[in-house]
This record gives C-alpha cells, structure tokens and sequence, in this order.
C-alpha cells in the first residue's frame, strides 16, 4: 500500500516543484505551489513512519528501542499536535528493563493511547509519558495522562470496552480505546484508567517483565548438585 501511494507521490511531487518554477507565476500561485510541495513532504514522512512502525510488529523476539517506538506512536500526530497546540513531555528511563511485550504490540497501545489522549484535551494541552519507580510485582509500569481533558466519563471501566458493548458508552469515550486493553491482555498485563483531578486522566500500563532465562547446568555443576546432600 505503501509503494502504490508513494509512486503517484513522487510523480505529483515533481510536477509541482516543475510548476513552481515557472517565471510567470504571480507570487500567490507560486506560494499555493509550495504550499502543496510541503503538504506532499508531509505525506512521505508519513509514509516513512507508517513503514517504520510496521516494520516493528516483524521483530516480535526482541524488547527493542522502546523510547524510539514511543517517539515513532507519536510522531504520526506532529501535524495535528501542531494546529492543536499540544505538547508531549517525556519522562523515560535511560535503560529499559526486558519487557514481556514485542515492540509491536507495545507500538500498538502506546499509538492507541497517545490518539486518545490528544483527540480528548483541550488546545494549548499536554501530554505526559512517565515511568515511575513502583509498580505492579514482575512488571514495569508507564503512565500516559494529561491535566486537560475537555470531558470524563462517569464509568471510567467503559472507556476500556468496545463500542457497542453497552448502551451506557458513549462514542467519544470508546473510539479507538478497546484496541488497547485487548493488546495488553494477550501480554498478559493490565490497563487501568484513573481519575486524580476534575480534569486529569490517567492510563496505568503494567506491562510484565521477562522472566530470568536458567541457563543449563554444566557437566560439573550436575556432578556436585547430584553429590548434595538430599539429592536422593
């Protein structure tokens, strides 16, 4: 899909750029042609993006560079966080812990967290990406939360579900929400969704840990576990 939208990209981009070269464009025409030249930029970094963030769902047996994922998530909403005023702060740890999660699947809810967040806060807003010290036993906690939601549900335990599910959820509250905890479930960590403030939300993601590979004993080691005492 990539390839077939890329192709006539190109071929469109390097009509304009041949139009807007023309010496006898008045200075309005030639600044619509410009105009469209950045709008085709924006749609090849895009694409660029899209590609990058597909790429990770194939490399399921690795942790990966989750501070690059969560850059990547993010990065597919530059523009509409530019007209909306939104900022992002991240708080991220230097080294990451081995988490039980490919990059895919993480890529998945942190893109399906990060849309929701922005799409429900106010213009001028911020978003914060945070990984606090305590957490669930055997996983490692994220935190996706913003000081200027517009609007909280009464149920927050509806967010989570899919639309449809019940009458009581609102549309605007369950688009694009139930992809998450499905996600997180099948790596078998919760997702939970707090309220600390009139206008705070807050998604808690544990996402578990991977557990400490044994490695086999030697032909030595196996000698002396199997002299030990009570080896019988």
């Amino acid at each position: 899909i990539a390839h077939e939208i890329n192709n006539p990209l190109t071929v469109l981009h390097g009509l304009v750029q041949e139009y807007a070269c023309d010496a006898e464009l008045r200075p309005e025409q030639r600044q619509d042609f410009q105009t469209m030249t950045r709008a085709c930029d924006r749609i090849r970094e895009f694409i660029r993006r899209l590609l990058a963030f597909s790429a990770e769902e194939t490399d399921a047996g690795s942790s990966g560079d989750l501070s690059a994922i969560l850059s990547l998530s993010a990065g597919f909403f530059q523009e509409f966080f530019r007209i909306k005023g939104i900022r992002i702060e991240w708080e991220l740890p230097e080294r990451w812990p081995p988490l039980a999660m490919s990059p895919g699947v993480f890529a998945k809810v942190a893109f399906n967290l990060i849309h929701y967040i922005a799409d429900s806060i106010r213009t001028g807003g911020a978003i914060r990406v945070l990984t606090p010290v305590a957490g669930n036993p055997g996983c490692f906690r994220m935190i996706f939360t913003s000081d200027d939601f517009l609007s909280i549900p009464t149920h927050l335990s509806h967010m989570l579900m899919s639309f449809g599910g019940r009458g009581a959820v609102a549309p605007i509250h369950a688009l694009g929400l139930s992809t998450a905890p499905a996600l997180v479930t099948a790596s078998h960590g919760p997702l939970r969704v707090e309220r600390t403030a009139p206008t705070t939300l807050a998604f808690l993601l544990d996402i578990p840990l991977q557990s400490p590979r044994t490695e086999p004993l030697g032909p030595a080691a196996r000698a002396m576990a199997a002299s030990s005492p009570g080896s019988e």
